[in-house]
């Protein structure tokens, strides 16, 4: 019986040896470590993880981590790996030294020597490390076992020395359920061994045969078992015989004879996927897979033929991970895309078209010229030969099925036809694409126009002379495109569309007609569907894979969409006009050998793939979805170029800058099109989203904070739960509480001692400026006083009483009219404290003309004021010129008495200042202290005393000074007395508006 099922077996392999998954490799160029990969595990955050002969390696789905000896791996030859339930992962290296990823750092331990399995002890806890090693002239076999305390790991040995031929007495826990129960191998002799399956509660024994010439060894093979899905029973590799067993029985399952294997050595691992699926890695069969493997109907299926399959895996995802030794590893989102194989030559070769035959097959022509038939009932696939070896590289862009399984190649070198093995030139010219209008009427689309063939497929008529790059028709209505748009024709008239569509003025890819007569053109802006005068586009931002839309192809109300980066599916309808549809994308994530898609073609319950690296089919009802929520998992953290201990909480010191935080977001059926959102809690509670998976902080407030990061698929789905880390900030002491209330109040009691100072000492300079004041207008009072000299007043009452008695009316009224204007004049002032400089050259003529009246001819004066002096436009002091004016008089011209009197005041601008100079031609002011008597000069003193202590009080008031200064002409120029006679008085007043 059991030969019989061999042979059906290897039957079952020739029928399927036109296809294969597909996969997608991973090797050194993607960045593993090296191509001969023993192991893979994945951990509970989602990482893969790889045993190599060049290290260890961890992937995220984006990055390699690499881990060798120098990172501080005992070896670089890792051949095994485990996972514990605290999520640490172990490594065997080819030397036999254990270690383990614990914490982000590697521990190694190096006094157990001889491991080569890795198991734990569920029921207590513990650890073991099966080993089998030489020691004292014998083979000892036995085990390291400590608690199972992560971090805290402390080996002892159990050893016993290894019996002849068997391991008698002496069982070895090589699998312990997560459900505690543990299994135990022992050899009962030379031709019968013991498994032992401990509950806990209860022990239940089988015995089962050693048939095998060359006896296997429970301590040194390494990857004989696996658990079944339910973790309850365990399937293992015993001699070459695999057996399933549980509590309650144990039975075999088949044996390597009959899976067409030499040894027990030819099966590397064993996976039962589910409670009806068994994978076997295999040394030379590569990857078997038995359907219901405890059923006598079981079916068995190969996969990567005559490689050298070491481990698989099924992820979280249910993707399929498949290491091997030479060829990397590859991985398979899914067991529903298949690829052409059988033609070596053929593989990773692109293919520019399918089409459906007039038979259950599709043609496929290569870019290299090579010409495919592929039956899809079962798949297999027949070449060729005879064309392909005449047109090497003659690329085949388009095939017409004709009756008879005969069809039309359209080619760079011309439009052929193809009946059985002899072949035909129709035309030579670059053909590209060709159109069948029943069986009598044909189009073809060249680089030189599209023509009508008779059903001799000779030219009828041209219909257009330009190139064309795609043709299609419905009935009676033909289309075209061009490298500037679509051209239609109907009855005899060409129409190009550019004009009414805009969006159809540029390349045509190709184009389609659906079966409700609408329009699908495919151009590099993306999709563009007319019907019935209304244009849909459809592109990236609609939610397709890429705009360069190649191929459209249609079944029912789907259509395929090849793009360039991968397949669109668009299930739509018509309502009313509109078009409704929704979008599914495909790509190498999905299982598709290449993301650049050339055409599609559904047939036979499949979807058909022309792509740059082969021919790959998919069921039709295939649908790219998520499985889960993707993980986040934050992988390193570094501050100011440091890195820090991963962990829930991290400290960053001030000054430390930046914070760099790298981010791993686990979805393998997203590839590296995943993106990020993060939120700093405290700070900013509004995701922000990015592509990068380094998030940097070049400064932080100061403080406690939660970063929260979730990572987002292709399909837009974000991970369900955030990835947390607490980011303590601690302000520098200056920036602490208790030294910033320290400050305050420090700065609170300078303040208010700045300010009683400050009020101390502005209410001393208010009292001081109140006495200024007070003696500015006392001394305004006395200068009031003083204004008018008593003996000035006398002489001009005298001189007006001497001209009433001259009788002179006209002279006397003239002088009492000017004294009163004067003293008018002066009472009005009295009380400003500033009088415009208009106001103030009044005064002073009118004093000096009544000087002149009463000198008469001993006396002249001149008054001269500056052009660019207006004299409304200025203010002085009062009360400071006038007084200068009268001393200068009384004491520098009355005294003469040989030479007249002459009196010059000259008023100008200089710098900030008016300046008022005062000079006369009179003895001088020593000459004057001599000659006159001593009650006029006790007027002078106290009129000029006044005087000056106003100018000193004003200054003490005001930020700019009044400048005076007494100059004695004689000290200016000196010789023979009254050759440089007289004073200057100068006078400089700040400017000051009106």
């Amino acid at each position: 019986m059991r030969w019989t099922f061999t042979i059906l077996l290897l039957a079952i392999t020739c029928l399927l040896h036109g296809q294969e998954l597909s996969y997608k490799p991973f090797t050194g160029k993607d960045g593993l470590p090296g191509s001969v990969v023993y192991h893979t595990i994945q951990d509970k955050k989602g990482f893969i993880w790889f045993a190599t002969k060049q290290g260890v390696s961890c992937f995220d789905g984006r990055s390699f981590r690499n881990y060798t000896k120098e990172d501080g791996l005992p070896d670089n030859d890792i051949i095994k790996l485990y996972l514990d339930k605290y999520n640490n992962v172990w490594c065997i290296s080819f030397v036999g030294i254990p270690a383990v990823f614990h914490n982000d750092t590697i521990i190694r331990f190096d006094q157990c020597t001889g491991v080569t399995a890795i198991t734990e002890d569920l029921l207590t806890d513990s650890i073991l490390l099966i080993a089998e090693t030489w020691a004292t002239g014998s083979i000892m076999q036995g085990y390291y076992g400590s608690s199972n305390h992560p971090g805290k790991w402390d080996f002892k040995p159990y050893f016993g020395k290894k019996r002849p031929y068997a391991d008698t007495g002496r069982p070895v826990l090589r699998n312990s359920s997560p459900e505690k129960i543990n299994f135990r191998f022992s050899a009962n002799d030379l031709h019968t061994f013991s498994l032992c399956i401990d509950s806990g509660n209860a022990t239940q024994c089988h015995n089962g045969k050693r048939a095998g010439a060359q006896k296997m060894s429970f301590y040194g093979n390494n990857s004989f078992s696996c658990l079944t899905e339910n973790k309850r029973g365990i399937l293992f590799n015993a001699d070459g015989t695999i057996y399933y067993a549980t509590f309650q029985r144990m039975t075999p399952v088949i044996t390597v004879q009959e899976l067409g294997l030499n040894t027990w050595g030819d099966i590397n691992s064993l996976f039962c996927e589910n409670d009806s699926t068994l994978w076997i890695c295999t040394r030379n069969k590569g990857l078997l897979r038995i359907s219901d493997f405890l059923n006598r109907h079981r079916r068995i299926q190969s996969f990567f033929d005559q490689r050298f399959c070491t481990s698989i895996l099924k992820d979280q995802e249910q993707g399929y991970w498949v290491t091997t030794q030479g060829d990397g590893v590859y991985y398979l989102p899914n067991l529903s895309f298949y690829s052409l194989t059988g033609y070596p030559d053929l593989l990773n070769k692109n293919v520019l078209c399918i089409v459906r035959s007039d038979k259950p097959a599709l043609l496929a022509g290569f870019a290299d010229g090579n010409l495919l038939e592929l039956s899809y009932f079962p798949v297999s696939a027949k070449r060729y030969a005879s064309w392909s070896h005449q047109n090497k590289n003659n690329r085949i862009l388009h095939i017409w099925p004709l009756p008879l399984h005969a069809f039309l190649l359209s080619c760079d070198n011309g439009l052929y036809k193809q009946a059985g093995h002899h072949t035909t030139l129709i035309r030579p010219l670059a053909a590209k694409e060709l159109y069948g209008a029943g069986d009598t009427v044909f189009f073809l689309g060249s680089s030189e126009g599209v023509y009508r063939l008779n059903r001799a497929f000779e030219v009828k008529e041209q219909l257009f002379g330009n190139r064309v790059t795609c043709l299609t028709g419905t009935g009676a209505q033909l289309y075209w495109g061009t490298l500037h748009g679509v051209y239609g024709y109907r009855q005899g008239t060409v129409e190009y569309y550019g004009k009414q569509y805009p969006a159809l003025a540029n390349i045509i890819n190709h184009l389609a007609v659906a079966a409700d007569s609408s329009l699908w053109v495919s151009t590099q802006q993306g999709l563009f569907i007319v019907k019935q005068g209304i244009i849909t586009a459809i592109g990236r931002e609609q939610g397709m894979l890429s705009n360069m839309c190649r191929h459209i192809s249609f079944e029912n109300n789907i259509a395929w969409v090849a793009t360039d980066k991968g397949i669109t599916r668009i299930s739509y309808s018509w309502q009313r006009g509109q078009l409704r549809y929704s979008l599914s994308n495909i790509t190498e994530e999905d299982g598709l050998p290449a993301n650049e898609v050339n055409q599609t073609m559904p047939a036979g319950g499949y979807v058909w793939a022309a792509t740059a690296r082969g021919i790959s089919w998919f069921p039709k009802d295939y649908t790219s979805r998520p499985v889960l929520h993707p993980l986040i998992n934050i992988t390193s953290i570094r501050a100011g170029g440091q890195a820090l201990p991963l962990g829930d909480t991290v400290k960053v010191d001030y000054g430390v800058r930046p914070l760099l935080i790298g981010l791993s977001g686990i979805t393998y059926r997203s590839g590296k099109q995943v993106r990020y959102e993060y939120r700093l809690q405290g700070v900013n509670n509004n995701w922000s989203s990015t592509q990068n998976n380094t998030i940097e902080f070049s400064a932080l407030p100061f403080g406690a904070f939660t970063f929260e990061v979730r990572a987002i698929d292709k399909w837009g789905v974000r991970s369900d739960q955030a990835a947390r880390l607490v980011i303590i900030h601690p302000p520098p002491f200056w920036k602490t509480t208790w030294f910033l209330v320290c400050t305050y109040l420090i700065m609170a009691l300078l303040l208010g001692t700045g300010f009683y100072v400050y009020h101390h000492e502005r209410q001393r300079k208010q009292e001081k400026e109140y006495r200024l004041r007070k003696k500015m207008h006392e001394l305004e009072m006395m200068a009031l006083r003083a204004q008018m000299n008593p003996h000035f007043i006398f002489n001009c009452l005298t001189s007006i009483q001497y001209h009433i008695m001259r009788a002179d009316i006209r002279s006397a009224h003239i002088y009492l009219h000017k004294f009163s204007t004067l003293i008018r004049q002066i009472l009005q002032h009295s009380t400003d404290s500033t009088i415009s400089l208009y106001e103030e050259i009044k005064i002073l003529e009118l004093y000096l003309e009544l000087e002149k009246l009463r000198l008469g001819g001993r006396m002249d004066y001149r008054l001269s004021i500056s052009d660019e002096l207006k004299r409304d436009d200025y203010s002085i002091p009062t009360m400071i010129i006038q007084p200068h004016l009268e001393n200068a008089v009384k004491h520098g011209i009355a005294p003469l008495q040989h030479r007249k009197g002459i009196l010059t005041v000259d008023i100008r601008k200089s710098g900030a200042y008016i300046e008022v100079v005062i000079e006369d031609n009179g003895p001088g002011i020593h000459a004057s202290g001599i000659t006159h008597e001593t009650d006029e000069q006790d007027h002078i003193s106290m009129g000029t005393g006044i005087t000056i202590n106003r100018i000193h009080a004003l200054n003490a008031l005001q930020k700019n000074k009044i400048l005076w200064q007494v100059t004695d002409k004689q000290q200016l120029e000196p010789g023979p007395e009254g050759s440089a006679s007289g004073t200057i008085i100068h006078l400089s007043f700040p400017i000051t508006p009106n």
